[in-house]
């Protein structure tokens, strides 16, 4: 991961979103920005959004009928 990207994480029950700072001899200081999300695709959308990567949603699969 690069400098200036951002990911997310679990904790607890929920997903934190962090900065990757600059590794400094050999540690790296992270900034959390204190953004939580309820689901693993929130955080992810979100992060996709502060990258400014394309984010591309999931489709629900039809449901089958019986």
């Amino acid at each position: 991961m690069k400098a200036g990207q951002y990911y997310y994480t679990k904790q607890g029950n929920s997903f934190a979103i962090f900065k990757c700072g600059e590794t400094v001899n050999g540690v790296t200081c992270d900034e959390n920005l204190h953004e939580t999300k309820i689901t693993q695709e929130e955080a992810s959308e979100r992060v996709y959004e502060l990258n400014g990567w394309t984010w591309k949603k999931k489709s629900n699969p039809t449901p089958i009928k019986k």
